[in-house]
């Protein structure tokens, strides 16, 4: 019902607009040296908000363009953390399911890996033993 009710608000505006248009149509001159243009003042007006608009789409497409670094950098560092959540999260349920040398050779080949590099205090932690038996 809100729908209708805006569409109906616009509609009539629109025909107020366009009665008002044609009665008072009003006049635009603009001359620069030898150029003249004459118009009515509501195409004047259209253009004018034409011409604000497009400035506008230009202004947000040029900072979006200065800001690629900043965006670049903000990615990298996610997918770094992601990669560095996986890779921690994957040598953790190795180390409950695997041997100790098995353990060695994983940790190793991650280390190797651009989210680790930057890490070079990272130990490998010590293998988990769930099958023995706890000394009481």
């Amino acid at each position: 019902m809100k729908k209708l009710c805006l569409i109906l608000l616009i509609v009539l505006a629109s025909v107020v607009a366009g009665l008002v248009m044609t009665h008072y149509p009003g006049y635009l001159f603009i001359g620069i040296q030898n150029w003249r243009i004459e118009s009515t003042l509501w195409l004047g007006l259209l253009l004018l908000t034409a011409a604000l608009w497009l400035l506008q789409q230009l202004l947000i497409a040029l900072l979006a363009t200065l800001r690629i670094r900043q965006n670049w950098n903000a990615w990298r560092a996610r997918t770094g953390a992601r990669k560095s959540h996986q890779l921690t999260s994957q040598g953790f349920c190795a180390s409950l399911k695997l041997s100790g040398k098995q353990l060695k050779n994983i940790c190793s080949k991650q280390l190797n890996t651009r989210a680790l590099r930057w890490s070079r205090t990272w130990v490998p932690p010590a293998p988990h033993k769930c099958n023995t038996p706890h000394k009481t």
